[in-house]
C-alpha cells in the first residue's frame, strides 16, 4: 500500500490495518537453525522418507474419573509451553530450518488440530479389549510423519469403561527423546490436577526454548572448542574393527530390518547390593561397572580384544536450563576399550571409568 493510500484512510481504517498486520507478524512462523541431533534425524528421514524407526510411542493406563476437557486442556498448554511441540521441519536455502508456529496460528483449542480421537471400546469384553489396545498401539506407533507438518506428535484416548482409559501418545524423535516423553507426562499430570481442582498449575518458568538451544549450538560450533572435540574423537575411532564377530544362529541381514527383540531379567537384592558397593569401592559408577562386565562377556564370545558399545545419554548434564525443556537432546557415545594383555578386572574397571568419563 502507497503513502498515499494511506493518507486517504480513516483513523478506524488504520487501526483495522494495524491490527491485521500485527495478527500476520504474529502467525509468520519464527525460523531456527537444527540442532545436530535433529541435522542427523532429518538426514535418516530424507534417506528413508515414510519410516517410523524414529516414532517414539507411549501409553498410559488412567483409572479413575476422567475430566475430558481438562486432559484436552493440560494437552494445549504443555503445547503452548513448548515451542518444539509446535515446530515443522522445511527447507530454506538449501538448508534444513525449523520454524516455531505462534499459538494462535495453530488454533490449539481446536480438537481437530489435535487430532486427539475418542475411541469407545466399552461394548467389547476384556479379552476383545486387549487385542484392540494391542492394535491401536501398534497403528499409532507405526504410522510415520511428515517433518514438514505440524504437530510432529499424536495422541489417542480409548475409553474401557467410565474409570478407566488409555491415553496413546505418539512423538517424532526429532522434537523428543525418552527424557522428554517423562517430561510430558509428569506436566501432564501436575497441569490435569491443578485444573480439575479449578486451580492453576504452578510449574517453574522456561528460560529458553529449544531453538535457543540450537542456535546456541551452531555458535559453540564455530568456536575452538569444535577442534578438540574432533581431534579426540578422530584419535579414539581410528583404525576401528568394522564387526564384532559374534557366534549367532542366523546371518546378519545385508539390510537392516529393525526385527530386534529385548529380553528382560532381574537380579536379585543381594547382587544389586554386591555390584553397588563394588562401584562404590573403586569410585565408579553402576554404569561403568556393568558396562566392563559386558565388554568382558562380548570378549569371550567373540575372542576380540577391541572392543567399542554405543551407549545414550541424557546430554542435558551440563546445562541446568534446558533440564524441564520437551526436546531432542540425546546423544549417542562411543565407549571404546582394549583388553589386550589380559588385565584384571579391577584394572579393565579403570581403563572402562576413564573411558566413559572422556567420553
Amino acid at each position: 500500500m502507497s503513502k498515499d493510500s494511506l493518507k486517504n484512510l480513516t483513523p478506524e481504517q488504520k487501526r483495522q490495518l494495524l491490527a491485521k498486520l500485527l495478527q500476520e507478524k504474529a502467525n509468520k512462523p519464527q525460523n531456527f537453525p537444527l540442532s545436530f541431533a535433529q541435522k542427523r534425524l532429518w538426514f535418516l528421514d530424507k534417506l528413508q522418507p515414510e519410516s517410523s524407526a524414529y516414532n517414539i510411542p507411549a501409553a498410559l493406563h488412567l483409572t479413575g474419573e476422567l475430566n475430558f476437557t481438562c486432559l484436552q486442556q493440560s494437552l494445549n498448554k504443555i503445547i503452548q509451553r513448548h515451542e518444539v511441540l509446535r515446530s515443522r521441519f522445511t527447507i530454506e536455502k538449501d538448508e534444513p530450518i525449523q520454524q516455531v508456529f505462534s499459538k494462535s496460528s495453530l488454533q490449539l483449542d481446536s480438537q481437530e488440530k489435535l487430532r486427539f480421537p475418542f475411541i469407545d471400546l466399552q461394548g467389547l469384553v476384556k479379552g476383545e479389549q486387549d487385542k484392540q489396545i494391542k492394535k491401536l498401539i501398534k497403528e499409532t506407533s507405526i504410522q510415520p510423519f511428515n517433518l514438514s507438518d505440524t504437530p510432529l506428535f499424536r495422541v489417542r484416548l480409548i475409553k474401557l469403561n467410565q474409570n478407566e482409559h488409555v491415553l496413546l501418545f505418539t512423538m517424532h524423535h526429532i522434537i523428543s527423546d525418552y527424557f522428554s516423553m517423562r517430561l510430558l507426562i509428569r506436566e501432564l499430570a501436575t497441569i490435569y490436577q491443578s485444573l480439575s481442582k479449578g486451580e492453576t498449575a504452578q510449574l517453574p518458568e522456561l528460560p529458553v526454548q529449544y531453538g535457543d538451544y540450537a542456535t546456541w549450538e551452531q555458535e559453540w560450533l564455530k568456536s575452538e572448542k569444535r577442534a578438540t572435540q574432533l581431534e579426540y574423537w578422530q584419535k579414539n575411532l581410528a583404525n576401528y574393527p568394522p564387526l564384532l564377530n559374534l557366534p549367532t544362529d542366523y546371518p546378519r541381514p545385508p539390510v537392516q530390518r529393525f526385527r530386534g527383540a529385548r529380553e528382560s531379567f532381574a537380579l536379585t537384592q543381594d547382587l544389586s547390593n554386591a555390584l553397588k558397593n563394588l562401584s562404590q569401592g573403586q569410585n565408579s559408577t553402576l554404569f561403568m561397572t556393568l558396562l566392563t562386565a559386558f565388554k568382558i562377556l562380548l570378549y569371550r564370545y567373540s575372542n576380540q580384544e577391541d572392543i567399542l558399545i554405543g551407549s545414550t545419554i541424557t546430554n542435558r548434564e551440563n546445562r541446568a536450563e534446558i533440564n524441564n525443556l520437551i526436546g531432542l537432546f540425546v546423544n549417542n557415545l562411543i565407549f571404546r576399550s582394549n583388553l589386550s594383555g589380559n588385565p584384571s578386572f579391577t584394572n579393565f574397571l579403570q581403563q572402562v571409568r576413564e573411558i566413559t568419563l572422556n567420553a
